[in-house]
């Protein structure tokens, strides 16, 4: 009997291989989400930081015609992750919403030109297709198509086609743009997504995404509600069985959010509507269990050491407050309660995550950081401050915290963790 064909030694198994060709026949953005193989958000970011750096020897190409596609559910932070891959690798972010486009935005407007006395009629090109007119001003250029599958006619996927092919018209691409898409899954809860022609499919590398519940929690850091997020990361941490995070989607969690907030004081943060009344709109909007947690959880009441402290707090804290957080903080320590203090890391660590904030830091505000850092740093919790000052990096916010570490037990620790121990006086 002859043998199996191989490859490197290894039999191949022709049913599977069949069955596989026969899968792939499908709707490709069916089948690529229907695996399974999901990326983080870290792992995505990772992945398109390969495929956006500038490579001289790759870029240009003839032979590639390629988008890379961020699938994934809304509001998980798809596009932060792209613009944050993007500042990481010096580039340039350029991003427009194909899905909210006419055909004709994206074809540009006709006018003439006189050309040795003739009427010629050229195409302006568009503003947001700066990739047709310029290169980029960073080290590469990215252009994000924003719901890239979402458009209404034929006429947005053979655009979209044909920028990926390079060409606007007539008018060839810029030397060194990449372009990078996203869109929802084509499932029914977001209709709008359109079936993918398999021309437009095959110009696709794919990257679905699901964000952990770790992720989703970092990103909501300063952008949702106070009361909120504390009890979502309350809850993550003291490692209940049930993932509260993933109860519903990102975007469901976030309009909850404002909802929540247009109920409290802006000045106190009090509410100003009934715990049942807060009941039924989260169980109408999520489910009872989570309603029935939060209900607890705010049935609590005024006592502060039940509560994590947000980053707003600290960060704005002024002399006499802060030094009542810290007594909270060390109350926290004696009685080894990790998950508040851990919520309360999460939160400064979640809303410093982005780079941009670290900028809005004032003195005062990283002077209080270290405070928090010396109560739970010298109360037995030390490697959460490693890990805060990991998260920072070596930015001079992180050099402006070890500053106001200096005598502590945890400058010389610290120092070392990142790298530091230069001279301070330069």
């Amino acid at each position: 009997m002859a043998s199996s064909p191989t490859i490197q030694g290894a039999p191949v198994n022709q049913p599977e291989n069949a069955l596989e060709v026969e899968e792939l026949t499908g709707d490709l953005m069916e089948v690529v989400w229907s695996k399974g193989k999901r990326y983080s958000l870290k792992e995505f970011k990772d992945e398109l930081k390969f495929e956006i750096r500038s490579r001289k020897d790759l870029d240009d190409s003839p032979d590639v015609s390629k988008c890379v596609l961020a699938l994934g559910e809304a509001g998980i932070g798809k596009t932060q992750a792209i613009r944050q891959a993007v500042e990481e690798v010096d580039g340039e972010y350029v991003m427009y919403h194909h899905g909210a486009t006419m055909e004709e935005d994206n074809a540009g407007t006709p006018y003439q030109e006189g050309t040795n006395g003739d009427r010629v009629t050229k195409i302006a090109i568009p503003d947001h297709l700066a990739c047709f007119y310029r290169e980029p001003k960073g080290s590469t250029g990215v252009l994000v198509i924003e719901e890239i599958f979402s458009g209404s006619t034929t006429a947005h996927q053979n655009q979209a086609r044909q920028f990926i092919d390079k060409r606007f018209g007539l008018t060839k691409m810029k030397p060194g743009w990449h372009l990078v898409g996203t869109t929802n899954p084509a499932t029914a809860d977001f209709h709008t997504v359109k079936a993918v022609d398999k021309a437009l499919a095959k110009r696709m590398i794919w990257f679905p995404i699901e964000a952990t519940s770790e992720e989703k929690l970092t990103y909501w850091a300063g952008r949702m509600d106070d009361l909120l997020y504390k009890f979502l990361v309350l809850w993550h941490l003291q490692k209940k069985d049930l993932d509260y995070v993933k109860a519903t989607d990102s975007r469901t969690w976030m309009n909850l959010s404002d909802s929540i907030a247009r109920r409290r004081d802006p000045a106190s943060g009090t509410l100003q509507c009934s715990h049942q009344a807060m009941y039924r709109l989260v169980h109408n909007n999520v489910g009872k269990s989570v309603a029935d947690s939060f209900q607890s959880y705010l049935a609590v009441g005024n006592d502060p050491d039940e509560y994590p402290i947000s980053h707003a707090d600290i960060l704005r804290a002024d002399k006499k407050e802060i030094e009542a957080l810290v007594a909270r903080v060390k109350r926290w320590t004696d009685k080894k309660r990790a998950a508040l203090i851990g919520a309360t890391k999460w939160s400064l660590c979640g809303y410093l995550h982005n780079g941009a904030n670290h900028d809005k830091v004032t003195e005062h505000g990283a002077k209080n950081m270290a405070a928090f850092m010396k109560a739970i740093g010298e109360g037995g919790f030390a490697d959460m401050v490693g890990s805060m000052l990991k998260q920072l990096g070596k930015s001079p916010l992180s050099r402006l915290i070890l500053d106001n570490l200096e005598g502590s037990q945890l400058e010389d620790k610290m120092a070392g963790l990142l790298g530091t121990l230069e001279d301070k006086t330069k």
